[in-house]
């Protein structure tokens, strides 16, 4: 199958949050055998440009003080990294740029370099507030052509190790949602690793302790209708996954979406989730990024986000 990712773009500010996402863009990278640009945005102060969330010169407060240096300082910075990527046989060029809007720079930095995915932690240095993403990351998510892997701001896999071992892909019987399906296709072929399938539906809130407690004999019947029609769906998906040779396992659950496809992330080993934005249409309907949003936040696992309209 052909490789969709020939460049991975990877924005590196100096701090250990930013560099979490480092062993899953190496093991991306190293798994497709692809190239991978390191990149620092550099914001203008009065004076002189300073690295976003860099650690030279920072104050007390845990901010970092102007550099008139700042350049060299983030060129030296990626330099080393990229000195313990290529020892590890990882293809690799940085860049730093300057640009107040760092959001705007990365996504620009990835058309600029012809890269086909983006790979971020899930916060930064600057916006971070308590459950939300990284006001930086949660931009270029939104605002990215291409895809973007969220990674957690807490994950310490070993960067000579890192692979993924299975792929989750939540379905809502859309055609948008089924476009993540090539990615993870692609993905799953070259690494021989299964796909795992995730579909849920809502089911009627009641205030018995039975799911089915004080639901008419009606309500009951279109709710084990949806079931049946949403689980001949992913059979449907699976049987075609598997006559393109793939492994494919399928998860059926009743309940809200995002807490389905985190409970799954959570208890597989080394997973990815592969999703949309948004689904728009089936059995279960996404309000626009909060599934998603909600999944980075939650799944503890890399979440590749695939923009509508991304063209395969």
């Amino acid at each position: 199958m052909e490789i969709l990712y020939r460049r991975i773009l990877l924005p590196l500010d100096g701090s250990d949050v930013a560099r979490s996402a480092l062993a899953t863009a190496v093991g991306i990278s190293r798994l497709l055998d692809t190239r991978l640009t390191l990149m620092s945005v550099l914001q203008e102060g009065s004076t002189s440009a300073r690295p976003v969330g860099a650690t030279h010169g920072a104050g007390s407060d845990g901010s970092a003080d102007i550099e008139p240096d700042a350049e060299s300082l983030a060129a030296s910075y990626l330099d080393a990294i990229a000195t313990e990527l290529q020892q590890l046989g990882v293809q690799t060029d940085s860049t730093v740029v300057t640009n107040p809007d760092a959001a705007s720079e990365i996504v620009l930095t990835a058309r600029d370099r012809d890269a086909q995915l983006i790979v971020m932690a899930s916060r930064g240095r600057s916006g971070i507030v308590r459950g939300l993403l990284g006001s930086v990351t949660d931009r270029v998510i939104h605002s990215s052509p291409i895809p973007v892997m969220v990674v957690p701001a807490d994950d310490d896999s070993d960067v000579a190790r890192w692979t993924p071992r299975s792929i989750i892909v939540p379905l809502d019987g859309s055609e948008l949602a089924e476009s993540a399906l090539p990615h993870a296709e692609m993905m799953a072929g070259v690494a021989n690793i299964p796909i795992i399938l995730v579909r849920s539906v809502p089911f009627p809130i009641t205030y018995g302790a039975d799911m089915y407690a004080g639901m008419s004999t009606a309500m009951i019947a279109s709710a084990e209708e949806d079931e049946k029609i949403a689980r001949q769906y992913l059979a449907e998906v699976a049987t075609r996954l598997r006559a393109h040779g793939h492994h494919v396992e399928t998860h059926m659950s009743a309940g809200h979406p995002r807490t389905e496809i985190a409970a799954v992330a959570q208890e597989t080993e080394d997973s990815i989730v592969i999703m949309t934005t948004r689904g728009a249409s089936g059995l279960t309907r996404w309000v626009v990024g909060s599934v998603a949003d909600s999944v980075i936040r939650s799944s503890g696992v890399p979440v590749l986000i695939i923009p509508p309209g991304t063209g395969i």
